[in-house]
């Protein structure tokens, strides 16, 4: 999987959201945000595009130490050539990959303006690693 740091210094891939209808599904270029322990993030228009369930909502202390509540739904997506289930939160910010769905990956960015930036899967289960 691979993507470019983009002139602002953030660090894109693109990813793909399936939506209820496969025909909904929505590519983005989300940004890999290492400081958000969730798995992906996205605004709530694009949540309503996609037509997710609803599962609920999470309340957490965002940066700055601010408390904050964001919605949750399951989605399926495209990462590393695969489909996987997670929990998005849906917030007023860019879309934003955090280090739960990118556990388990080698990430690689070459950190200056259209540098790559690579996305690997390890070459073992770190799952099965702590069992």
């Amino acid at each position: 999987m691979t993507g470019e740091v983009q002139y602002d210094r953030t660090a894109t891939v693109p990813i793909t959201i399936r939506g209820q209808d496969r025909a909904d599904d929505i590519t983005v270029a989300a940004i890999i945000d290492t400081g958000f322990d969730g798995f992906l993030s996205l605004p709530a228009a694009m949540v309503a595009l996609l037509r997710l369930d609803y599962l609920g909502q999470m309340q957490t202390t965002v940066f700055g130490g601010f408390a904050a509540t964001f919605d949750l739904h399951p989605a399926i997506v495209l990462f590393a050539d695969e489909e996987r289930g997670i929990v998005l939160t849906a917030a007023e910010n860019p879309p934003l990959i955090g280090m739960s769905l990118l556990y388990g990956s080698k990430l690689t960015v070459d950190v200056v303006d259209g540098g790559a930036v690579s996305i690997e899967p390890l070459p073992f289960d770190p799952i099965m690693e702590g069992t």
